[in-house]
């Protein structure tokens, strides 16, 4: 199987790490309590997401919402969702690159953070 990939051109990646190596050298000396967070894009984050389930044993959502009000004003005025078994079940955000690959994330002041440690 083939796949197409769309490479940066060579000054980009090269322009990219360069900033990259930059940022590092200035945090050299700073103290982990004091370095800048990373951004959602460096995290590869995905967003907390609010899901309309009809009922316990649903396996799929009748509408997924991104805030907690837009799922609530749904509940409130579907009919699709009226009854006692009907909720809204969260689906915590996560953040793969962290979660997944990042050797620092349990000395990490952010990450820590974001899980409530």
């Amino acid at each position: 199987m083939l796949y197409e990939l769309n490479l940066w051109p060579f000054d980009a990646t090269e322009d990219f790490v360069f900033d990259k190596v930059e940022i590092l050298k200035e945090c050299e000396d700073i103290a982990d309590d004091h370095l800048p967070f990373c951004t959602q894009e460096d995290m590869w984050e995905k967003p907390t997401k609010y899901a309309c389930m009809k009922n316990k044993k649903a396996l799929r959502a009748t509408r997924v919402f991104d805030t907690r009000e837009e799922a609530d004003g749904f509940m409130k005025t579907s009919k699709a969702m009226a009854g006692d078994s009907a909720f809204v079940e969260v689906r915590k955000g996560e953040r793969t690159r962290c979660q997944d690959y990042c050797e620092c994330a349990e000395l990490c002041n952010q990450w820590k953070e974001f899980n409530g440690a």
